[in-house]
């Protein structure tokens, strides 16, 4: 996937010096953009499966995993035993547990590696990574993901880093539909949202998340909360 994430993700594996080869059907301009940097385009999955050590995935949830990995031509039937999929999507525990047990039986590694922070974060190469993998693998795919990654975390065993993704996402969600609630209340109340970021701020309750949100609010770009939420 070469989206909002995968661009990002791809323009720094290739600009650090990593071959990439590059397959997203929804995105030819972003494939495009990442050729112009070095990359190879590929033109279907068995493509990229058939010439790829690590296999970074990016789309979009568990439904598109399971395409990728089990539809005809996917990665399960063309990649090559001791090659390794690495999965940056915000899948599911149980499928993401399926995934690496089928890919087990033909020899092939797997790491759940989903993404915290932005599109601009992974336009910089600074994401926060968590990676579900056996140690001898997070060890093998660390410096690939160090090319994107400004902060890399090992949770555990696959399975585990999409779970703790999840719970933080529930975290995170929750804080921002709270901090929506409270500034449609000091709309609807005739409070200035400006007076609430200026007490908030210097407080206890101030946060990266607070100042990205609310922050942005107030400062005309309201559509902050709607983009944070939706990603």
């Amino acid at each position: 996937g070469a989206g909002l994430m995968g661009h990002g993700i791809g323009r720094n594996v290739v600009e650090k010096g990593w071959p990439l080869v590059a397959h997203d059907p929804y995105k030819p301009e972003s494939v495009a953009d990442l050729v112009q940097r070095g990359a190879t385009a590929a033109a279907t999955v068995a493509d990229v499966g058939a010439r790829s050590d690590v296999v970074i995935l990016c789309v979009t949830g568990a439904p598109q995993v399971e395409s990728v990995v089990f539809g005809e031509g996917g990665l399960l039937a063309t990649m090559a035993p001791g090659s390794v999929v690495v999965d940056c999507s915000t899948n599911e525990p149980p499928m993401t547990r399926r995934v690496a047990a089928a890919l087990a039986e033909r020899g092939i590694d797997f790491s759940d590696a989903p993404l915290s922070r932005t599109p601009p974060e992974a336009e910089a190469g600074k994401l926060n990574v968590l990676v579900g993998a056996a140690p001898a693998t997070f060890e093998r795919i660390r410096p690939v993901i160090g090319a994107f990654a400004e902060n890399i975390f090992h949770i555990g065993a696959v399975g585990e880093a999409i779970t703790l993704k999840l719970i933080n996402n529930y975290l995170t969600m929750g804080m921002l539909s709270v901090m929506a609630e409270a500034y449609a209340a000091c709309v609807k109340t005739g409070i200035d949202p400006k007076k609430w970021h200026e007490l908030t701020a210097p407080g206890v309750m101030n946060s990266g998340l607070f100042q990205m949100v609310v922050g942005g609010a107030v400062a005309g770009e309201a559509d902050r909360m709607k983009f944070f939420v939706s990603n």
